[in-house]
């Protein structure tokens, strides 16, 4: 890879940390994110994609949608978020000839099978989303409900199946279908406030979506419905969003549908019943309890507390009790005629003598102060025996709600689960927060045991600015879910089954190989030039104060060849290529291919190409697509496709992507705008509204390197 002069600085301008802060930590999981400058950074695609990635069924899913490509291409910033685009997008872009249209996107599978790849074999820690972002229509639903319903568009029923669900309508009295059913993917948990007062479980937000009346209306009439679950895939992705969600909701590591399968649609509307009736009961409980504790003014409508009215009574006429009292005892004490005494008599000790209207008076308000106590005593033993039923209620209520065909090894079950077990193994809680749970190889407990599966969970997170970004850390299940609960109220959760788990992940294709190993090459050129910067600079920091001219002749002198290395021109600059001959992070250290150590001998041919490459663009000459671009070289990265330069100080800077192996033909958009439409039935599918078109001119502008080919085995740059 040649740089332009502005590459050495490339992370400090795009906010990257340097090449070997980005190094993938060894059997930490790789994953994507926003950059901070993304269109579309308050989503959590990348997070989604990431929990996908590591459910291998799923994976496989998402690279066996669409058409497998001969050649997906190569961007070298394309981690960054830069996408890559068909050679003949790129021939007309260089020939000043195209016009941007819809079909001048990247393919969406094909966006889609390199992130998989990217995630598979890469050397970072973390790449962008963007790309794939850009590639989805804009609509006001969130882009992970988006990506679902055009990946839902794009893909064939039968390969997408493993990760949707068939919802049915049914008639809460006769259980038969009601309405044509609905197969979906992705499930947005929309609650309001209300509903959300009631939510303490998952579980319980599942009621509200599949036992909507019956929920809402606390009672079961023949003309209300209900919906079931029926041909369940192997993965389950929900988002809790809608009207101020709990601080806490009880998120289960193992989740059952059971209940609300169709197979169990007669348990279902007997639970309905039963919670109705519950329902009801605490409705009359809360009605009784409001009618006890509450008085409404007649005049004013104001609402008063019934306990605090019979205690400030209470107090009040205590007070008048004792001020009679009081003043009963102060005309004794006048009458004394000794002043000491007076002044040392204590008023209790004095004897009370009160008049008859006196008497009457405290007659009469210790009377009324001895009902208000007793109204008091009253009142706090009827709410006490109301709030003994509430929670006996609310015990029920849970135990319908949140317990009931929830457990399969519970006691006394009339038939067995027919469900399959879904385990939680992802949860996104932000823009760049991911927690996964990886799935390691087997371990053997004990010598003749069956191996077992080890489970871990991995923090992954991405804070810009920093030093070291990129953080890949361990948690427990419980450190999980306190940090969850703590991060946000929505989260989305992906359950997966012990089947989508225990799936072999299927081999990539060689494209994609190809594709996963030139970009791990070009990470490998970004840690030696990052190396290899590093080393002059302490070579000139300890280098003599010579003039540079003395230096030039010394680099290019016989007795050069005394020092640390010899050089291989008349200046210093020159011997960095030959540098890489005897370079010493070799396969050992992980930081350099094999395949890199005939670069310096390719050095003068790349440098040949980057002026040729740089003539064309300057005279303004076209060619042919088949004489300006090899459409037929060996090895991985073959073609070439050149974006319409930009001078930069009065030299043109040359963007590029390099597209791998032969041209393919230009695959139909399949981007059309969906039908807008949306009904009050979460299972409704809904479409996007709109759709955006981007310019790749827009992104070209940004890149400040020019990427020349990484040869794979024994291949030789052509001219």
């Amino acid at each position: 890879m040649v740089t332009t002069a502005t590459t050495s600085s490339q992370a400090v301008v795009d906010g990257d940390p340097t090449p070997s802060a980005r190094k993938r930590d060894e059997g930490a999981p790789a994953f994507l994110i926003y950059k901070p400058n993304a269109r579309s950074a308050s989503q959590r695609l990348g997070s989604v994609l990431t929990i996908l990635h590591e459910i291998p069924l799923a994976r496989n899913v998402l690279l066996q949608s669409g058409e497998q490509a001969a050649s997906y291409g190569h961007n070298s910033e394309w981690w960054k978020g830069q996408p890559i685009y068909a050679p003949h997008v790129l021939a007309a872009i260089q020939q000043g000839e195209h016009q941007w249209a819809e079909n001048s996107k990247p393919d969406f599978h094909e966006e889609l099978h390199r992130l998989m790849a990217f995630l598979d074999l890469t050397e970072r820690s973390y790449g962008s989303v963007e790309a794939m972002a850009d590639l989805i229509p804009k609509s006001n639903f969130s882009l992970e409900r988006q990506f679902y319903d055009t990946l839902d568009e794009k893909t064939d029923v039968e390969v997408l199946k493993p990760l949707t669900h068939l919802a049915r309508p049914l008639s809460l009295q006769t259980l038969e279908p009601t309405q044509e059913p609905t197969r979906f993917a992705f499930l947005n948990f929309e609650l309001t406030k209300s509903q959300y007062e009631q939510t303490k479980t998952l579980y319980d937000a599942w009621n509200w979506i599949v036992w909507h009346e019956s929920m809402t209306w606390a009672e079961v009439q023949p003309n209300m419905g209900m919906v079931v679950l029926d041909d369940m895939g192997e993965v389950m992705t929900v988002n809790i969003d809608g009207e101020d969600p709990p601080e806490y909701l009880e998120i289960p590591e193992v989740w059952y549908p059971e209940r609300y399968l169709e197979s169990r649609k007669e348990e279902a509307r007997i639970c309905q019943e039963h919670l109705a009736w519950v329902a009801r009961a605490l409705y009359e409980a809360r009605s009784r309890e409001y009618e006890l504790t509450k008085w409404i003014d007649p005049k004013t409508d104001k609402i008063h507390d019934k306990g605090e009215m019979l205690l400030n009574t209470l107090k009040e006429y205590e007070r008048h009790v004792d001020y009679l009292d009081g003043l009963g005892r102060f005309r004794e004490l006048q009458k004394l005629e000794n002043e000491d005494e007076k002044q040392y008599i204590r008023l209790e000790d004095v004897p009370c003598v009160k008049t008859e209207a006196e008497e009457a008076l405290a007659k009469s308000a210790q009377q009324v102060a001895d009902r208000c106590s007793w109204e008091l005593s009253q009142l706090e033993e009827t709410k006490k025996r109301l709030y003994w039923e509430r929670e006996r209620l609310l015990e029920r209520q849970r135990l319908l709600s949140s317990t009931l065909l929830t457990d399969p090894d519970k006691p006394g079950l009339a038939k067995p689960f027919t469900s399959k077990k879904f385990l939680l193994r992802g949860i996104a809680t932000s823009q760049n927060v991911t927690y996964v749970c990886k799935r390691a190889g087997p371990a053997l407990i004990d010598i003749g045991e069956a191996p077992a599966p080890v489970d871990q969970w991995w923090r992954l997170s991405y804070e810009a600015g920093s030093a070291y970004p990129a953080k890949a850390e361990k948690h427990s299940f419980d450190q999980v879910m306190r940090q969850v609960h703590v991060e946000t109220k929505g989260p989305l959760l992906v359950y997966a089954t012990e089947d989508a788990m225990n799936t072999p992940a299927s081999p990539l294709s060689d494209a994609l190989q190809r594709f996963a190993r030139a970009e791990n090459k070009n990470f490998r050129q970004e840690l030696n030039q990052e190396t290899t910067d590093e080393g002059a600079q302490l070579r000139n920091t300890n280098m003599s104060p010579i003039s540079p001219s003395k230096r030039k002749y010394r680099s290019g002198s016989v007795d050069s060849m005394a020092t640390n290395r010899a050089s291989l021109g008349n200046s210093d600059t020159n011997s960095r290529a030959g540098d890489f001959d005897s370079d010493p992070f070799g396969e050992g250290d992980g930081t350099m291919d094999t395949d890199m150590t005939g670069l310096a001998a390719r050095q003068s041919a790349t440098d040949t190409a980057s002026r040729n490459l740089t003539e064309v663009v300057r005279t303004g000459k076209t060619h042919n697509a088949e004489q300006a671009y090899n459409t037929k070289p060996p090895g991985i990265l073959g073609q070439q496709r050149l974006s319409t330069p930009t001078p930069i100080d009065g030299v043109e800077d040359i963007s590029r992507t390099v597209t791998p192996d032969s041209e393919e033909q230009p695959k139909g958009p399949e981007m059309q705008e969906r039908a807008g439409g949306g009904g009050g039935s979460p299972f409704m599918a809904r479409h996007s509204i709109y759709g955006m078109t981007h310019d790749p001119r827009d992104e070209q502008k940004t890149i400040k390197m020019m990427d020349m080919e990484i040869p794979d085995e024994h291949q030789q740059l052509q001219d």
